[in-house]
């Protein structure tokens, strides 16, 4: 009997949390939330006509959602308001491109009836496949070749006897 209230207490736990991460509508109620602009680092521009921020993934996680990681959008988090990406800004640098695309690819499908696990499994071909283009790309192009015997100015006129770390390993 016991069991049986805890498997129940568990599957209602993890369908309030469903629910709390669908869209109810086009309804954005913001009242419940901490103050939303502390979240928001920078814009990062527009890609596809929906504006993308950096944010403060950690503030959301303390504030709004627990399990916020990486990025969101409108289709699959009530707080995030219509037409926008968010992309926590401890993505790096690399990362956030591929985060960008995830999140476009997710939100096209989502708003087209898929589910959302279908739309995000397809999501992550769509990023892994631009991976591997870049990566392609990438292995594609010769090496840029280091100069021997690099000196550099030591900001008084004379030329440092010191090479660059680099400057002897061959490539």
């Amino acid at each position: 009997m016991i069991k049986k209230k805890i498997v129940l207490l568990a599957i209602l736990f993890i369908a309030v949390l469903q629910l709390a991460c669908k869209k109810n509508g086009n309804e954005k109620n913001h009242d419940n939330f901490p103050d939303i602009k502390k979240l928001y680092c920078f814009y990062n521009g527009e890609y596809k006509g929906f504006n993308v921020w950096m944010v403060d993934g950690n503030y959301i996680r303390r504030e709004i959602f627990n399990e916020f990681i990486y990025g969101g959008n409108d289709e699959r988090y009530t707080f995030v308001p219509e037409s926008e990406i968010w992309i926590d800004a401890s993505v790096s640098c690399q990362e956030t491109e591929y985060s960008i695309q995830l999140e476009l690819k997710e939100m096209s499908l989502t708003k087209s009836g898929l589910s959302y696990d279908s739309a995000y499994t397809n999501a992550l071909k769509t990023t892994d496949s631009l991976r591997q283009a870049i990566n392609k790309m990438i292995n594609s192009k010769s090496a840029y070749p280091l100069q021997g015997n690099r000196v550099r100015d030591t900001g008084t006129g004379a030329k440092s006897k010191y090479f660059l770390l680099c400057s002897s390993v061959p490539l």
